[in-house]
């Protein structure tokens, strides 16, 4: 039998650690998965660099990734949030790179999504949506609110990475916004790492939010587009790249300054930061290499700690560090142990298929995934409500049990359930409160629960 890579853990949600008010634990927890994360990559040294944490607010309990966001409070999420990135990173709870790792890096950690992004639309096609809406928001706010934990963690941890998102901040995308990540995370909150993109963010500049600069007089084209995301401050781009084709080379890479209408730095765009030639390729292939220099990626193996250790952990698990091979160990006690707990899975299996035909008939609601604990009679019920096994909260904070809906609020129906609705008046924010664009059709947020590319990083 071919041994799996690994049998790796599963950790809580983002959004159980932040209820856990306990940043020391979160850090524990971040350590542990830096210990797994340096196992199973690559020859236990490339792809290092992970799309978490997700700091973006839970503002509104419809929004499709609460779970992975640590709490609707920035002040809370930026203490919690940067105890994951200090154990992830291979640093103490203060932030200081630990004396095992000999000054290098254990993993990189990204905060995401860069900024204002917990929007959703109805469909990949809504003009409101968060691959290509704009969250208009005074400077205020975004300052105080909805970067405030990005700052904190920036500014306590000086992590490695992170992310644009793909929507507008104010009309401007957020992967070309040079206030958004020059003026306000470079210059301003003092972050020292790298830009990545949500991938194919920058390519949505021109498919998809048409975007027109101040001065350009007209859409930035595939090739434009580039100059403007590069001087913004924003220095990678995972999927397609910057030119949408699939890879990193033509018709926008800046291999000559030749002129032409194939080659953004041939020509000679201005930008706000200025007009865009080799020196800015020059600056974030410098902390692009500088990132993976941290990592001890171009060091020998066995001058960094953090790949030994994980190739000894590799091989005390029964299996070949990744420069060799995969492959079991059968002289290895913890091979024969994995054996077994693969064969006693496949039984399980076997007597879960034997079993099916009784549960059919006699208990369906197991097999349905509808199974729905009622909290106010503590029996199963098949209702398939959107709050599975939990008391829905009005916003006056009083209990309501899973079959009663306060005043305002209606069910309607799903393919996956019964979502809930919300009729009633939104409070305002003020006078220069956040004026988010969204549209949400009357059936439900449509696509948040689904997997696939365009639901990003």
């Amino acid at each position: 039998m071919q041994r799996p890579r690994t049998w790796a853990r599963s950790y809580p949600i983002d959004l159980s650690r932040g209820a856990s008010w306990d940043p020391e634990l979160t850090y524990e927890v971040a350590k542990a998965e830096s210990d797994e994360a340096r196992e199973v990559v690559r020859s236990n040294k490339f792809d290092l660099d992970f799309y978490s944490p997700t700091v973006n607010l839970a503002r509104d309990p419809r929004w499709g990734r609460n779970d992975e966001s640590y709490g609707e409070d920035p002040l809370l999420e930026a203490n919690i949030a940067a105890q994951f990135v200090n154990g992830m990173e291979g640093k103490d709870q203060n932030s200081q790179l630990l004396p095992e790792g000999d000054g290098f890096y254990k993993t990189t950690t990204t905060l995401k999504h860069y900024a204002l992004n917990n929007t959703e639309g109805f469909a990949n096609s809504d003009p409101n949506g968060r691959l290509n809406g704009s969250s208009d928001a005074d400077e205020r706010s975004i300052r105080e609110y909805y970067t405030m934990q990005f700052r904190k963690i920036v500014q306590a941890t000086q992590n490695g990475a992170v992310m644009s998102s793909y929507n507008e901040i104010n009309g401007v995308p957020s992967a070309a916004n040079a206030y958004l990540n020059d003026t306000l995370m470079r210059q301003t909150f003092g972050f020292q790492g790298y830009f990545t993109g949500d991938c194919d963010a920058v390519n949505e500049i021109n498919q998809r939010h048409h975007w027109q600069p101040d001065g350009l007089g007209h859409i930035a084209s595939v090739v434009e587009q580039f100059a403007y995301t590069l001087g913004s401050g924003e220095d990678a781009e995972c999927n397609a790249g910057y030119n949408g084709t699939g890879n990193y080379r033509g018709p926008t890479a800046p291999s000559t300054t030749a002129g032409g209408t194939t080659n953004a730095i041939g020509m000679h765009v201005t930008t706000p930061t200025g007009l865009h030639t080799v020196n800015d390729l020059d600056v974030s292939a410098t902390r692009l290499f500088t990132n993976r220099m941290k990592l001890g990626e171009f060091d020998p193996n066995n001058t960094v700690p953090w790949l030994t250790q994980a190739v000894a952990r590799d091989q005390s698990y029964g299996v070949y560090p990744w420069s060799n091979a995969t492959e079991e160990r059968d002289d290895h006690p913890q091979g024969r142990l994995d054996r077994q707990a693969a064969a006693d899975v496949g039984a399980a299996e076997r007597r879960l298929q034997g079993a099916r035909p009784r549960l059919v008939r006699e208990q369906p609601e197991l097999l349905s995934g509808r199974l729905l604990i009622d909290p106010e009679h503590n029996r199963a019920s098949q209702r398939g409500d959107a709050v599975r096994g939990r008391q829905v909260r009005d916003p006056g904070d009083q209990p309501v049990r899973s079959g009663r809906l306060p005043e305002g609020l209606h069910r309607d129906g799903h393919e996956r359930g019964q979502l809930l609705h919300d009729d009633r008046p939104r409070r305002g924010r003020g006078s220069g409160g956040l004026r988010l664009r969204r549209r949400v059709r009357r059936h439900g947020l449509h696509g948040v629960q689904r997997h696939d590319r365009n639901r990003g990083p």
